[in-house]
């Protein structure tokens, strides 16, 4: 058995940790050794950690990486032993995000500048699974981890159906495909836009054994930042339809929270059904409070923890969590699904720069086939045969490998079965 004070803030964490490995691995460690195990900050303590990481941490006196690291990410004690559980507890959760202003771009997404991430060169690395691996080795070196085959998780989130007569129509005149330019304002016209292609990508996947979460927005026109929020009416009969045909194809509907100050609350209203899932416009997050706003509206999954300027992990881990709230020292009751893949963080303008981006997202899933949840945002608007032609063609090759590869897909609510 597994020893610790579980009213310690330390305990709380450390319990966190064993919770976390055993939902996402299914490995119970509290009753995989025979013999007491003892953790703690006292030097007899079988697996020490760092009691100073603690008193920083829930005193809220910092919470930047450049504290917490030195050398390597790795949180280690006063003679340089390393603390594999605070080291987890502190990077799952991202608390190097919090207070960090340095690392947002314009519209309050986080990026991967000022990232530990990015100054230790693991963007695109499961670093906690190591982490995990050694500290499941210090408390029972005969358990491995399952090896189970990743799962994908698929989503889109629609923030325009309109904009393609703007920047399809504008493309094709720069370039002269008059009759692409044509082909768009036709279909405008018959308010049929090229953009308004929901059921169309329902139905691709649905060819290829894919099933997704579509995200949508709300609210209309720019936040009091000049932010973008939606340019469609969410209750129209012609927005209804496309959500209805995405349904049939047993696909999910999520919240696409708009950067307004309109509530989580005030936002789910509009939707005819309950709706349990969400991600935040932009990837703007505001943590914790963000967290505490979603588990008051009833907001069961998020998918906001992602890099918003390139391809990795942001909180270095491949599996959903529950993220830990620092103030009721527990976790919260929203789960995380982290997002590792955008379509724009590529910049696909032609046939050269959609391989390679092609070939980046295969070699990504290949170096993480097993023990990940990989999740791949594609929006609609990238999916169209004129200005985004090469990211829609990239987006098609990776359904037939994903297809080929006999990966299975997964929706926000089967996860949270799994995580029950």
């Amino acid at each position: 058995m597994i020893v610790f004070d579980k009213d310690a803030l330390s305990g709380s964490a450390i319990s966190w940790v064993l919770d976390l490995i055993k939902k996402a691995y299914k490995i119970d460690l509290e009753k995989s050794v025979n013999d007491s195990v003892i953790i703690g900050v006292s030097a007899d303590a079988d697996i020490r950690i760092s009691k100073q990481f603690y008193v920083d941490l829930f005193n809220k006196s910092t919470f930047n990486h450049q504290h917490f690291f030195s050398g390597i990410p790795i949180i280690k004690l006063a003679d340089g032993t390393p603390d594999y559980i605070s080291s987890i507890f502190y990077i799952v959760n991202g608390f190097q995000d919090y207070n960090n202003t340095e690392s947002l771009n314009k519209y309050g997404g986080y990026t991967a500048k000022g990232s530990f991430q990015l100054k230790f060169g693991i963007l695109e690395k499961d670093f906690v699974k190591t982490l995990i691996i050694k500290l499941i080795k210090q408390i029972n070196p005969t358990l491995k981890l399952p090896f189970n085959r990743a799962q994908i998780f698929i989503s889109h989130d629609i923030d325009s159906v309109y904009g393609s007569l703007k920047y399809d129509g504008l493309w094709a005149l720069k370039n002269g495909y008059i009759i692409d330019m044509l082909k768009v304002i036709f279909k405008t016209v018959l308010r049929r836009p090229p953009w308004f292609n929901i059921d169309t990508i329902a139905k691709l996947e649905s060819d290829h054994d894919i099933r997704a979460c579509y995200y949508w927005i709300v609210q209309n026109g720019r936040d009091r930042f000049g932010i973008k929020n939606g340019d469609y009416k969410f209750q129209s009969k012609k927005i209804q339809y496309q959500l209805t045909k995405a349904v049939d194809l047993k696909n999910e509907i999520g919240l696409h929270k708009s950067t307004m100050e309109t509530s989580f609350d005030d936002e789910l209203s509009v939707f005819k059904s309950e709706i349990n899932h969400n991600r935040n416009h932009f990837l703007k997050m505001n943590n914790p409070q963000d967290y505490r706003h979603m588990e008051e509206a009833g907001i069961l999954t998020d998918s906001s923890i992602g890099f918003s300027d390139t391809m990795g992990f942001r909180n270095s881990f491949g599996m959903p969590y529950f993220p830990f709230n620092l103030e009721t020292n527990k976790a919260f009751n929203v789960l995380e699904i982290p997002l590792q893949i955008m379509d724009g963080v590529f910049d696909i303008t032609n046939s050269k720069t959609g391989d390679i981006a092609y070939h980046r997202i295969v070699d990504f899933i290949e170096a993480h086939s097993t023990d990940t949840v990989i999740s791949i945002l594609w929006h609609n608007s990238e999916m169209t045969d004129y200005a985004y032609k090469w990211s829609f063609e990239c987006y098609k090759k990776l359904l037939r490998y994903l297809y080929e590869s006999k990966f299975e897909s997964v929706l926000p609510s089967e996860l949270l079965l799994q995580y029950k």
